[in-house]
């Protein structure tokens, strides 16, 4: 009995003592690992599927990409919020970027994780024209751009706990954040780690569902793939 008394006692000094480590689920992972663009769907059906069980737990998401159309993202956002809205927390691993449309994706998640020396980074949305713009198009234009950034900004000032004017400046000056100096910026928004396991393993096994196992042209308006408007929110 009193060698019990001493086993329990080193449990309470030690309270880390025993717990899992960190780790990527590999039976419950998705991967964003390509730039964002009409190439999500399959990880966003998997992620659906994964949440059908809560029971099982969180739902991991590796990012190393340098986000992509700004349609296509909040899309998946929305698939997201829908998991988040049936109780299952979402964790979000950071391998090598996870910039613009990836960082915002990065934002929905309850949990955020990165390595130590990954990249991250957020701006305002850029679009791709390919056609003569009108003085009434090119308003149209700035407005458009101007709600999608009034919405990322609200975003970004709910889970960075930043001071506005800090976020608008790095904003601006598309800052691109090593991982271990975001984390002294906003210790509550990600934690940094110099490895975790099974990280590089989603990005390179078969039985992770991936949007780099499918490429398509970016989504646009009044045209094909090569002309129309394109609302792009990709880092550099």
């Amino acid at each position: 009995m009193r060698i019990l008394l001493i086993v329990l006692s080193l449990f309470a000094c030690f309270p880390a003592f025993g717990k899992d480590k960190l780790s990527v689920n590999m039976q419950r992972v998705v991967g964003i690992d390509d730039s964002i663009s009409r190439n999500m769907d399959a990880v966003q059906a998997k992620l659906l599927e994964f949440a059908k069980d809560a029971s099982k737990g969180p739902i991991d998401i590796v990012i190393d990409s340098p986000g992509g159309s700004v349609f296509t993202g909040f899309q998946f956002v929305n698939a997201m919020e829908e998991v988040k809205g049936k109780g299952i927390t979402l964790r979000c691993f950071v391998s090598g970027i996870a910039a613009s449309m990836a960082f915002q994706i990065l934002v929905h998640c309850n949990e955020r994780y990165a390595l130590s020396r990954s990249f991250l980074l957020w701006h305002g949305v850029r679009t791709g024209v390919r056609e003569p713009i009108t003085a009434s198009s090119a308003a149209a234009l700035h407005a458009d751009l101007a709600s999608i950034d009034k919405v990322i900004m609200k975003e970004l000032k709910g889970s960075l706990e930043l001071p506005e004017a800090t976020i608008l400046f790095h904003f601006n000056q598309e800052t691109l954040h090593i991982g271990d100096n975001l984390a002294l910026l906003c210790p509550n928004f990600i934690s940094t780690h110099a490895y975790i396991p099974n990280l590089s393993e989603a990005l390179h096994s078969k039985d992770v569902v991936r949007n780099s196992a499918s490429s398509a042209p970016f989504f646009s308006f009044g045209g094909n793939a090569d002309e129309g408007i394109q609302y792009i929110y990709r880092g550099r």
